[in-house]
């Protein structure tokens, strides 16, 4: 409303830190000094590029209208909006960047449209402040890069036509070059690719000759640490554990409750400078704080054993504080550690409102990754089918199913390997006092031919004479 304009002037300009303004939703914001204003002879009437200021808004009794038409940086609009969390349909147009030469023609057809639709009578003049104004901006293109990237050769003709529809200057520099003016209102074309993009859309995409890829396929990067992790969430998987995914961030409060007082590393970890919310303010230095607490949550609503783990994100290594001396070993390979095994303190589980025990495992991948060979071991698989069999022997009480495993699996006789999977352990009516019974599901295979029963036969034999010795096991009956 020209009448609500103060000093009957208008000035672009910086914000002063903590000016103020109520915008047209109603809402008074407040602007720090990068933020570009809209004012007036006495102050702001208008976020630049985003919203108007609702004391010069238009009303049932205006009979003049000032219009102000701009074009704005994309960047300093999108800070703006963003800072203000303010989104409108202008910023999300500037933010995109609009032709520097749109603003005249914009502000012709919105006259045009006054004085049509609305009876309108227009003044006469126009104020045009353009302050560092550009020549237009000029591309050359080379006909061997549009070959190259479109893999076809466009012709003269072609070239020139699809790009002056569109409203690009083009001008032919024999032998094989274009001088292209690209007009204001495409401020996405910056580079050659970009015209070259123009010219295959419209020449046609249908046009482009199908070939196969040429050249060879780049080596593959191996990434052990990512590799490892993977295999260690498949294994915690199949042992029953499910996986949590928690935010990297926490407090220093939870991260004291599982650090040595002493350790100043852990306990001063680095803080978030704009945190989304309170208690995500501090990059973690340690899993447990998080994985206790997502235990504590689930047990609430589970029954029955509970094991859950979670990785990726910690920021210094792992610590031995929080968990109860007595009951926590370390592991490693070679000299080197690699991890932790331990009961939780039981003062550190009350804390998280844990109150049965609680076991913790840490691996730390980046030290046990190193140990791990390159590539792992290979074996060609055999041409020839296998013989299954299933055996049941029964072995002292004591005598670890594993241990039974391991001498089947190594078992060699005449060539033939020996895969075995463990499927039944009874104990009860049937099997004597302080035994078990293990059933085992057996595959003979062999690398040269296709085993007869007869041989399948003489290598049960064997293999039940080796588990004889080794563990006093007898084939139950």
């Amino acid at each position: 409303d020209y009448d609500l304009v103060r000093g009957k002037q208008i000035v672009a300009r910086r914000a002063r830190p903590g000016e103020r303004l109520v915008t047209l939703d109603g809402v008074e914001r407040e602007f720090d000094g990068e933020m570009l204003l809209i004012c007036d002879g006495e102050g702001p009437v208008g976020v630049a590029g985003v919203m108007g200021g609702g004391n010069s808004e238009v009303n049932e009794g205006t009979t003049r209208v000032l219009l102000e038409v701009a074009n704005f940086r994309a960047g300093s609009i999108r800070r703006t909006s963003t800072l203000l969390k303010l989104r409108t349909e202008a910023s999300l147009r500037f933010e995109k960047g609009i032709g520097p030469e749109m603003a005249m023609y914009a502000q012709q057809r919105a006259l045009h449209l006054f004085e049509t639709v609305c009876g309108g009578r227009i003044a006469r003049g126009i104020v045009d402040v353009y302050p560092g104004k550009e020549p237009p901006r000029t591309i050359v293109l080379e006909a061997a890069r549009i070959a190259q990237v479109l893999g076809i050769e466009v012709p003269v003709e072609d070239v020139r036509r699809i790009l002056g529809d569109l409203g690009f200057l083009v001008h032919h520099v024999p032998p094989a070059k274009y001088s292209v003016q690209v007009p204001s209102w495409r401020p996405d074309v910056e580079i050659p690719d970009d015209l070259v993009e123009e010219v295959g859309r419209i020449y046609g995409y249908d046009r482009l000759p199908t070939t196969m890829l040429r050249g060879t396929l780049p080596p593959p990067e191996t990434n052990p640490v990512m590799a490892l992790r993977e295999r260690l969430r498949d294994l915690a998987v199949a042992l029953g554990f499910q996986e949590v995914i928690n935010y990297t961030l926490t407090t220093r409060e939870k991260l004291a409750l599982v650090t040595d007082p002493i350790d100043t590393v852990r306990r001063n970890p680095l803080g978030v400078v704009n945190p989304v919310a309170a208690q995500h303010a501090y990059l973690r230095t340690s899993l447990r704080s998080s994985v206790l607490e997502s235990f504590a949550a689930n047990r609430r609503q589970a029954e029955g054993p509970l094991r859950l783990f979670g990785g990726r994100g910690t920021f210094v290594p792992a610590e031995e504080f929080g968990l109860l001396p007595g009951h926590t070993a370390k592991f490693g390979v070679g000299s080197e550690m690699a991890g932790i095994v331990g009961q939780v303190h039981p003062e550190t589980a009350a804390a998280f409102d844990i109150d049965e025990a609680v076991y913790l495992f840490e691996v730390w991948m980046e030290d046990l990754v190193r140990h791990l060979p390159e590539r792992p071991p290979y074996q060609a698989l055999s041409r020839y089918p296998a013989v299954r069999l299933d055996l049941a022997v029964v072995v002292d009480a004591a005598v670890p199913a594993g241990a039974v495993l391991e001498l089947v699996r190594s078992h060699r006789s005449q060539g033939v390997q020996v895969r075995a999977e463990l499927f039944d352990e009874y104990r009860g009516p049937g099997v004597p006092e302080g035994k078990k019974s293990l059933a085992l599901r057996l595959w003979l295979r062999a690398d040269d031919r296709t085993l007869t029963d007869d041989e399948a036969l003489k290598v049960r034999q064997g293999l039940l004479a080796r588990l004889g010795r080794e563990f006093g096991a007898t084939l139950r009956g």
